[in-house]
């Protein structure tokens, strides 16, 4: 009887080391499963940076030397200044706070064919959106010399707050001819207030164009 006892609890022992060993493997398994996994993923998410490393680089903003209103405005906070429009913050903004028709002008380093223009909405204030502008081009001065380019441009405009316009595509216009300043006219926006506001606008010459 105490063989068959020891028999039976080696066979027992046997038996839980032989699980032992298979849920052992089975462990070590699924580790080399979602190490792969993990370097699969940190390879596709190098490949998806990567590619949007190039993408950008492609379609990088043509950005003005230098910016300034067009139509002399009020006085307006130091924070929502024009310059705010091109800081590359999506959380500043250019908030004009004058009637009527007027924006800004920006000068670049040389004469740019810019024929796509893209806007980004501010934090709040959806009304203030710009939803229609005139642009012009100058080759003399950012005061002088301009000639119409496009007039009332309708903008592919989107309710979110702090999104570009499009979905980043911007608005193209029919423009063959190389500018070194350009005048951007709010003429319409979204609402019934009296003031126009955006985050950041963006300019892009015909090889750069948005799809």
């Amino acid at each position: 009887i105490a063989d068959q006892q020891a028999a039976e609890a080696k066979r027992i022992a046997d038996e839980a080391k032989a699980e032992a060993e298979r849920q052992a493997e089975e462990v070590k398994k699924q580790a080399e499963e979602a190490k792969q996994q993990a370097e699969e993923e940190a390879k596709r998410v190098a490949q998806e940076a990567a590619d949007a490393k190039r993408i950008a680089e492609q379609h990088k903003p043509i950005l003005p030397v230098d910016f300034t209103y067009y139509s002399s405005p009020t006085p307006i906070p130091k924070w929502h200044k024009v310059e705010k429009a091109f800081d590359g913050k999506l959380e500043s903004k250019f908030l004009n706070t004058k009637n009527g028709k007027n924006g800004f002008v920006v000068a670049f380093d040389q004469p740019e064919v810019v024929d796509n223009i893209v806007f980004a909405t501010a934090n709040d204030r959806s009304g203030r959106d710009p939803t229609e502008v005139d642009i012009f081009g100058s080759n003399e001065s950012m005061e002088n010399g301009f000639e119409a380019i496009a007039q009332n441009l309708a903008l592919s405009r989107v309710k979110d707050r702090t999104t570009f316009y499009g979905g980043g595509a911007g608005d193209t216009f029919d423009n063959s001819i190389a500018y070194k300043y350009y005048r951007v006219v709010i003429t319409r926006i979204a609402g019934n207030e009296k003031y126009f506001q955006f985050s950041e606008v963006y300019f892009f010459n015909p090889g750069q164009n948005k799809t």
